[in-house]
């Protein structure tokens, strides 16, 4: 049985937009590193605020800084570049 991946939904200019875009291109690396099942999914925080992050791969929207996207690493956030 073959996998089904999550189309990537182009992002439109709102934070509400870039969420649903991070949370799905979360949702596809997981699946393709067959990080489903009993691994907790990672919380995506979206503010201006530095968040208290639970574990590793949580990802964080800055909106104070331009919405940079940043990932924890478990030990600092970390800017994510595509």
């Amino acid at each position: 049985m073959s996998r089904v991946f999550p189309s990537i939904p182009d992002p439109q200019s709102s934070i509400d937009s870039l969420y649903a875009v991070v949370r799905v291109m979360k949702q596809t690396i997981e699946l393709l590193a067959g990080q489903t099942g009993s691994v907790a999914a990672a919380r995506v925080f979206v503010q201006s605020s530095t968040p208290s992050p639970l574990a590793s791969g949580d990802l964080w929207i800055d909106t104070a800084r331009n919405n940079k996207l940043l990932a924890w690493d478990g030990i600092d956030w970390r800017v994510v570049t595509v």
